[in-house]
């Protein structure tokens, strides 16, 4: 800012506009997740807890009882995805 006067306003540096915003819409849900879905997620979850890799992670699934729901096999992509 170029003056201490901004359109005839007196501003200080220490104020702020905040603003909150709510949005609703009968349109905007979340799906819920299956338990297959769940143990998915809990199964990468802890294997990232432990310092593995997202590919590491893809092979361990196509390796285990885990299967995929649209394809043939576990991507790292996929699994990078399952993150929340």
């Amino acid at each position: 800012m170029w003056s201490s006067y901004d359109r005839g306003y007196f501003l200080t540096p220490n104020h702020y506009l905040n603003v909150v915003v709510e949005i609703t819409s009968p349109k905007l849900w979340v799906i819920p997740l299956s338990q297959s879905q769940k143990d998915k997620y809990e199964f990468i979850k802890e294997k990232r807890e432990q310092g593995y890799i997202y590919k590491e992670i893809s092979d361990m699934l196509n390796h285990s009882d885990f299967t995929p729901q649209r394809t043939d096999k576990f991507t790292s992509q996929q699994v990078w995805g399952f993150r929340i």
